[in-house]
């Protein structure tokens, strides 16, 4: 991998690290019952994840076992155009406060 490619790539993923802090911190119980199931409507996670990602008893610890799961299968963009979707307050909150350095 050249240079500017590693570069990219660690910027990118930077910029996901300060995305999954602030949907942790920001993202709301209300919306987070939307997303876990438009996600699983969707094909990104499995009814059996879902349910699991419910059976925690914390909006943090949920709001984090959602987040990592959808990234972990590389659909993050598809959870994020969800949130801007269902909850355009917490969708900007991500974007203004993530996208700079």
């Amino acid at each position: 991998m050249k240079d500017h490619e590693q570069q990219n790539s660690s910027l990118h993923t930077e910029k996901l690290r300060r995305k999954r802090l602030a949907f942790i911190e920001k993202v709301s119980h209300p919306t987070l019952n939307t997303l876990l199931l438009k996600m699983c409507q969707c094909g990104v996670i499995t009814s059996s994840e879902e349910e699991n990602i419910r059976a925690e008893n914390h909006r943090s610890e949920r709001a984090r076992l959602l987040w990592d799961t959808v990234t972990n299968k590389g659909a993050s963009s598809i959870l994020i155009e969800k949130l801007k979707d269902e909850d355009e307050f917490c969708f900007e909150y991500l974007i203004l406060n993530c996208s700079q350095f």
